[in-house]
């Protein structure tokens, strides 16, 4: 599990990847971007767990062209695959400043935009 904001990462799927993360934490909340090259809002998928206090991002990232192209790749680079992401939120303690039912996310460019508000009052 990641903690803090180091470069620790989690583990992946066991057949997928582990897509870099960034967390920003600004007055209103957290926004949380992660490379998902090539994928659409409908592959990904985000929940969050007030119990651990741990925001749940999962997904795929495909190549484009289909079988067709795939079959004649002769050199592959970029990771694809399912993912699947847990961040704890807030990164250094204060469980409980979460409003999870305000979460919202956009896919748009390759990256995944997750915005994580505060609780009023926090």
């Amino acid at each position: 599990m990641e903690e803090g904001r180091g470069r620790e990462r989690a583990g992946g799927t066991a057949a997928g990847f582990v897509p870099p993360v960034d967390v920003f934490d600004g007055p209103q909340g957290w926004t949380v971007q992660v490379a998902v090259p090539g994928a659409k809002r409908a592959d990904v998928g985000v929940s969050w767990d007030a119990e651990r206090s741990a925001l749940r991002v999962s997904g795929a990232v495909k190549r484009a062209g289909g079988d067709r192209l795939v079959g004649s790749m002769a050199m592959g680079e970029r990771e694809v695959g399912g993912f699947t992401r847990e961040i704890r939120l807030p990164p250094r303690g204060g469980a409980g400043e979460v409003d999870g039912g305000g979460i919202g996310f956009a896919v748009e460019d390759g990256l995944l935009s997750v915005t994580v508000p505060r609780k009023a009052g926090r």
